[in-house]
């Protein structure tokens, strides 16, 4: 199977959901959640769209999303996410570990699948981060179960 097409499985579909849920809890609502539209990752951005009140409709694909280098990644985001200030996106690595380690204070070796990354940062256009980098806020992923 083409690996664009490839659909979650059971993990990711049970991952998703925990961290839908880790989101809904800390009381966090994207103004906008855009995903890669690969089905497994498509289907991830919807079951945590779900858990955020968010119809699937409303979740934004983006088929240049898939496997995108960290600029490539930029650039989708200032052209379709520059009127909103939150953003929850959904991606591939190596690019979106790349990718948080040029937008944030603090380095990580791998986001693992289904992991998510929080930036606060006063920027005014998505191409201003990695010369600007926000201040990490939560770094979480489904197998971290300290404090949860």
């Amino acid at each position: 199977m083409d690996d664009h097409q490839r659909p979650l499985n059971d993990r990711g579909t049970r991952d998703a959901a925990t961290m839908g849920k880790r989101i809904a809890d800390n009381e966090i609502k994207p103004g906008l959640i855009i995903s890669s539209d690969a089905e497994r990752a498509l289907t991830t951005a919807r079951i945590i769209g779900q858990a955020l009140g968010y119809t699937a409709d409303s979740i934004v694909g983006d088929s240049s999303l898939y496997l995108a280098s960290p600029q490539r990644i930029l650039e989708i985001l200032a052209a379709r996410c520059n009127a909103h200030n939150d953003v929850l996106l959904v991606g591939h690595n190596p690019g979106i570990t790349e990718l948080a380690n040029q937008i944030g204070d603090q380095r990580i070796h791998n986001m693992p699948t289904g992991s998510m990354y929080c930036v606060e940062s006063a920027v005014d256009n998505w191409l201003e981060l990695p010369a600007q980098p926000g201040r990490l806020l939560w770094f979480d992923y489904p197998k971290n179960v300290a404090d949860k």
